[in-house]
């Protein structure tokens, strides 16, 4: 055993990176003055990285949370998502309704309840908010399209339906607004295809859509011996071109009838007139 006298033991905590010498053998405060630092007490070292950080992070969050609450966008504050749809819906009506040209960013927030900052969070511009305006009026539709147009429905009794659900919808809205109006993406597509590039190419894929329901129909009833049409992609693309052209003059005539007969005009442009003459 060694008789040589030892210096004090450091205990030092290497979680906490801290000396336990608080006090010396006397009691006193390695501070108070009354006895000179020893030259073998290590200094007082920081706190840990780790418990600086989730103290500093438990403050920032604290601060986070409190703005949140004071500005009123806490979890309580409206679905975004809702806001996105309120604006396309809002962009839809007043378009279809009036035109896209005199329709403003102002109107379209005014009738969706929102303030111009969420519009420019969602879309860039009024173009781009009336391409996905379209795609969202379609994707509202597309249900009814495919109900309408099932293959457990006779083809020919699909197109029936189809122009019936069309001239009751737009016979109610009539009695909102006033007036007959049309097919909306006609309307817009119409009116600034030749401007707005991204436009033309989102009326151009719905109504690709559109006739893929008209040109099904249309095979079917080939298959079945209703029809003579070979090509029904033809036939279905010039049947689709006939009736946009009719509602496009409901529109301008404000008469929902004209599309009430254009039962009869399909099975002519169809070719199934004879069909029906001989059935009855």
């Amino acid at each position: 055993m060694s008789l040589l006298p030892q210096s004090p033991r450091l205990a030092i905590n290497t979680n906490e990176c801290e000396s336990d010498y608080a006090t010396n053998q006397s009691g006193l405060s390695p501070d108070s003055g009354a006895r000179q630092r020893s030259p073998l007490r290590p200094r007082r070292t920081r706190v840990s990285s780790r418990r600086l950080w989730l103290g500093v992070s438990a403050k920032k969050m604290k601060i986070i949370v409190d703005r949140l609450v004071k500005t009123g966008k806490s979890a309580l504050m409206p679905r975004v998502s809702d806001m996105k749809k309120r604006l396309t819906d809002a962009a839809m009506d007043l378009m279809w309704e009036n035109s896209y040209g005199t329709t403003s960013v102002d109107a379209i927030c005014e009738r969706a309840g929102a303030k111009k900052g969420s519009f420019y969070y969602f879309f860039k511009s009024k173009s781009e908010l009336t391409a996905a305006a379209l795609e969202a009026e379609w994707n509202k539709n597309k249900a009814n399209m495919d109900a309408l147009f099932s293959p457990t429905v006779p083809p020919l009794e699909r197109f029936d339906h189809y122009f019936d659900y069309v001239h009751d919808r737009l016979a109610e809205r009539q009695k909102t607004c006033g007036s007959i109006l049309g097919c909306p993406i006609l309307s817009i597509g119409s009116e600034v295809s030749t401007q707005d590039q991204g436009v033309r190419a989102t009326v151009d894929r719905i109504w690709d859509r559109k006739i893929k329901y008209f040109e099904s129909a249309i095979r079917d009833a080939h298959a079945q011996g209703l029809i003579v049409a070979p090509e029904p992609e033809a036939k279905a693309r010039a049947l689709f071109a006939c009736y946009h052209g009719t509602l496009a003059q409901a529109r301008i005539q404000n008469d929902v009838e004209l599309l009430r007969d254009f039962k009869l005009v399909a099975r002519d442009v169809l070719g199934v007139k004879h069909v029906y003459a001989t059935s009855s």
